[in-house]
């Protein structure tokens, strides 16, 4: 009895667990921002709507072979780089930000 009491907490939790994971997406993905979620290798793993389509038009950022890429060699080895510092101190290895792209985004006046 106390295993079939264990997989059911069991399954409840895996139950609450899939239900709030999907509450999270839906609202991540209602955003306009682009939200890319990357693993400690750097390989995406969960990317909103936005992301999506800001990444299918290969103009400035790209996915290739799993993983972020800019349009430029430079680019894509610093953008690496604040991935992997960022990384690094969520696994408690690092004390880095993560770093800063130094990009603000589109002026204003840009819809």
């Amino acid at each position: 009895m106390p295993h079939l009491r264990r997989a059911l907490r069991l399954h409840r939790r895996i139950a609450t667990a899939e239900a709030v994971s999907g509450d999270l997406a839906g609202v991540l993905d209602g955003t306009a921002r682009a939200i890319v979620l990357v693993d400690a290798a750097g390989k995406v793993i969960w990317m909103n709507q936005a992301a999506d389509r800001l990444t299918a038009t290969r103009d400035g950022l790209a996915i290739d072979e799993g993983a972020l890429r800019a349009a430029r060699g430079d680019d894509t080895m610093r953008l690496r780089a604040l991935l992997a510092d960022a990384v690094a101190t969520s696994s408690g290895a690092g004390t880095g930000s993560g770093g800063f792209s130094g990009w603000d985004g589109p002026p204003d006046d840009d819809p």
